[in-house]
């Protein structure tokens, strides 16, 4: 049952659209038909003529604008939803007025009534007349206008037609009414067609984070999200939603969209940036990917049809509970002892002025030791630029050599801190990088943080029993048995050291995407491998 609500919930406002445009269907064609001589004859007897042939004028202007007003219920805008309440209300009173359709009116009251109280499924803020309309719905509209067209000059087959008919009106020429309701319906239509042509629609132009940094700087200090950071990056474009309240990183490779995580900043306006992100996409012929994605938004992309698999876990360490003297950490206590005696300074700076030839030389013998390139997308790259945005943790030894650093990628509110660029010279010790990690938890929980990320363990956590779908059964694999390509299962073992909790990190992309193609493409925004996917801090 709740799947089936769940269902139902997501398909109303298009249930809506289907309602509202054959609510203007039925209003057009009523105003294309005779009319009913005993309704006609009792309206005449009470009120004026000029009333009911100006109920006829406005009810057929309220039927166009309701075709049109369908496509913007079917797109969830929120200025359709007020306009549909407002042209419905309308549409009753004229149902009276123009021949006492009591039927018809009661028809309306109904989808009225079905469309006031769902106000919060239609979350997009913008205008018709800004939203790029589907080619179907335009010929599938201009149908029913032309449609209508022909049906009353077939109920009207026996009129003679006289140029007077246009102004002249009198009670038995109700071919007068349906000439100048059919001119409307046309007018309003090709109206609209040239305002929603010219004005502005979303634009698939990239805005590199370069030329917006102040205004994602004000909006990553209020998320929670300490890989808000990445959006610093050069690497990433940017959309932004209407107000700049929000916004999604992404990087396009070829010519698909592929979004860092979820958005960032206000959450209210999340669906909203969402959609807008689809719709580029589909409009420019690009499909769209939201990588490395929690949980907690997954039912906004589903309502995308967007393809959904698991593709890993990160691990966390909540700081609240975190004690290195506890049994639950003995794994990493003995690496903490052991350091601890050899006089190793640990510190974190502010700033990096000062100390950039010592980091840039630290960071050069790490990739030429690893035999690694730069990655970005996904996790920091060395660039003293980027770099000077963060906190930095510095490892020295007993002879006062730089040996290691990270930079730290924290939220202004102390919800959570991560370690985003590592780096470490070839002569520390085994265990420096354990050793670091630790003394950069026990420096985020006395500033008091409360969570540590440590960062993803790819393809961990993924079922692959017998019903599991291909893409779970090579993910376990590749887990268990893909030491020669990548030591999945190590990743995660020393992850554990430290007592994490782990929390799913999920892909959605669109249903026209190969997978293969689209982890190739995101392996090339990482690190312009396919392996680079997997490559994380």
């Amino acid at each position: 049952m709740k799947q089936l609500h769940f269902i139902l919930k997501r398909i109303f406002p298009d249930i809506l659209s289907i309602l509202i445009f054959l609510s203007g269907t039925l209003i057009i064609f009523s105003n294309s038909s005779k009319f009913d001589i005993r309704y006609i004859k009792f309206i005449y007897s009470v009120l004026p003529g000029d009333i009911i042939t100006l109920s006829h004028l406005s009810s057929n202007i309220i039927g166009t604008f309701l075709l049109i007003l369908a496509y913007g219920i079917y797109r969830r805008l929120d200025s359709a939803y007020y306009l549909s309440i407002i042209a419905f209300i309308f549409a009753i009173f004229f149902s009276f007025f123009k021949g006492f359709n009591y039927l018809e009116a009661a028809f309306f009251s109904f989808i009225l009534i079905l469309l006031v109280p769902s106000k919060d499924r239609f979350y997009r803020k913008s205008s018709i007349l800004k939203d790029r309309l589907s080619i179907k719905w335009v010929l599938f509209t201009l149908l029913v206008i032309l449609l209508s067209i022909f049906f009353g000059f077939y109920s009207f087959k026996t009129v003679e037609y006289k140029k007077e008919v246009w102004w002249h009106l009198v009670l038995n020429r109700h071919y007068t009414i349906f000439l100048r309701n059919s001119f409307i319906s046309l007018s309003i239509f090709c109206i609209f067609l040239v305002f929603n042509f010219f004005n502005t629609v979303l634009s698939v132009e990239k805005i590199p984070s370069s030329k917006v940094i102040n205004e994602i700087k004000k909006i990553i200090k209020s998320s929670d999200n300490s890989y808000a950071s990445l959006s610093l990056l050069p690497d990433k474009s940017i959309l932004f939603d209407k107000g700049k309240d929000s916004f999604i990183m992404y990087g396009n490779t070829n010519g698909n969209l592929i979004s860092m995580g979820d958005p960032i900043g206000d959450k209210k306006h999340f669906r909203e940036i969402i959609q807008d992100f689809y719709r580029i996409g589909k409009q420019s012929g690009k499909n769209i990917a939201f990588y490395e994605i929690s949980k907690e938004h997954l039912s906004e992309y589903l309502e995308l049809g967007l393809k959904i698999i698991k593709i890993g876990e990160e691990a966390v360490v909540n700081l609240k509970d975190y004690d290195i003297s506890t049994p639950l950490y003995k794994k990493i206590r003995y690496t903490f002892n052991k350091f601890e005696k050899l006089n190793f300074t640990f510190k974190v700076i502010d700033s990096i002025e000062g100390i950039e030839t010592e980091l840039e030389e630290v960071s050069n013998n790490w990739l030429k030791n690893k035999k690694a390139k730069e990655k970005s997308f996904s996790l920091g790259s060395f660039n003293l630029d980027y770099l000077r945005n963060f906190k930095i943790a510095l490892l020295y030894n007993e002879n006062n050599e730089l040996i290691a650093f990270s930079n730290l990628l924290s939220t202004e509110n102390k919800n959570e801190v991560a370690i985003d660029l590592m780096r470490y010279i070839e002569s520390a010790p085994s265990g420096t990088m354990e050793y670091l990690f630790i003394k950069i938890i026990n420096w985020s929980k006395e500033n008091e943080y409360e969570r540590f990320s440590l960062g993803m363990a790819p393809l961990a956590g993924i079922y692959g029993g017998e019903l599991a779908p291909l893409w779970n059964k090579l993910s376990v694999f590749l887990f268990n048995h893909g030491g020669n390509f990548y030591n999945f299962e190590g990743l995660k073992q020393f992850k554990d050291k430290f007592a994490p909790q782990w929390e799913s990190k999920y892909l959605a992309y669109s249903g026209h995407f190969n997978l293969a193609s689209l982890l190739k493409d995101i392996a090339l925004l990482i690190s312009g491998g396919i392996l680079g996917i997997f490559s994380k801090k």
